[in-house]
């Protein structure tokens, strides 16, 4: 596979009686799948692992594949181009140019999904490569450190979800022969290393603690319906956002929401919090009391 600023190209040709210059919906459904996993590794690069931003349309064309189906098989050439990159990056101020360098590499593994696809010596890479982020990301020695292996090991799961993805589009389309630019690849190969890359799922360890600290209110919301309101906090001295604090009804009474209001923006509190954690990250958060 070739990968550089000037772009991605894949043939990958399917042969079978039903195979005549079309693209089955299954394929269909995997290369829409694939694509979808591109856009989530440059946003997660670009703007956070848990952003809700969507991507620009300059964006979106930036890392687009287009396929051609050739007439006489469905052989079908994926080209990813990322012409515009080199642009961005002359153009980009320097302390920003870093960003687009892990952006490129989350990219370019992505693209060698599809080549490969039915590689041994490729399924047992990205094995190898998650096990030793996990494996980083469980000795690491303060959440800053941590937090960087969850984001690294997000992105080679990412891209693992989008090889997966193009393999069951291949399969579930039943082809008799399948090349990935020339080189013949079975089916079984294709199924069994798809499977062999399913994702364990993490055994979940919850605990329940109570916190105090000193917080900056960025944001606090009333909720009518349901009679109780919200809150993004940072904390003070680690530098954590907290999004979603629950601020329950008794504080609408009780004057503690006046508080947080009039604190937003202005200055710091110092709060009690009932905190929930799942595998040692805040899954809920419920304001206790005011200190």
């Amino acid at each position: 596979m070739k990968f550089g600023l000037d772009g991605t190209l894949v043939k990958l040709k399917l042969e079978g009686e039903k195979f005549e210059s079309s693209l089955p919906g299954s394929l269909i459904v995997g290369l829409a799948q694939y694509q979808e996993k591109i856009y989530r590794v440059y946003q997660a690069n670009r703007y956070g692992l848990n952003t809700r931003r969507k991507l620009t349309p300059e964006e979106s064309r930036l890392f687009e594949i287009n396929v051609t189906v050739k007439q006489g098989s469905t052989e079908i050439w994926i080209k990813m181009m990322a012409d515009a990159l080199g642009e961005v990056i002359r153009t980009m101020p320097a302390d920003k140019i870093p960003f687009v360098a892990i952006t490129v590499t989350g990219i370019i593994a992505v693209a060698c999904c599809i080549k490969g696809v039915g590689s041994v010596a490729v399924k047992q890479a990205f094995k190898t490569k998650r096990k030793a982020l996990a494996d980083k990301k469980a000795i690491s020695k303060n959440e800053l450190e941590k937090k960087k292996f969850e984001f690294l090991e997000s992105t080679v799961n990412t891209v693992i979800e989008a090889m997966r993805a193009v393999s069951a589009g291949i399969v579930e389309s039943g082809p008799g022969k399948v090349k990935i630019d020339g080189k013949t690849v079975t089916t079984e190969s294709i199924a069994s290393i798809a499977e062999d890359l399913i994702p364990e799922k993490p055994e979940t360890i919850e605990d329940q603690s109570v916190i105090t600290g000193t917080y900056r209110i960025q944001r606090v919301t009333l909720d009518f319906k349901n009679d109780s309101a919200s809150a993004d906090i940072f904390d003070v001295e680690s530098g954590d956002t907290i999004r979603g604090l629950v601020v329950q009804p008794k504080h609408l009474s009780d004057g503690s929401y006046r508080v947080l209001k009039t604190a937003q923006d202005q200055h710091d509190v110092k709060l009690q919090l009932i905190v929930t954690k799942r595998n040692d990250r805040i899954h809920k958060a419920v304001l206790d009391k005011i200190l």
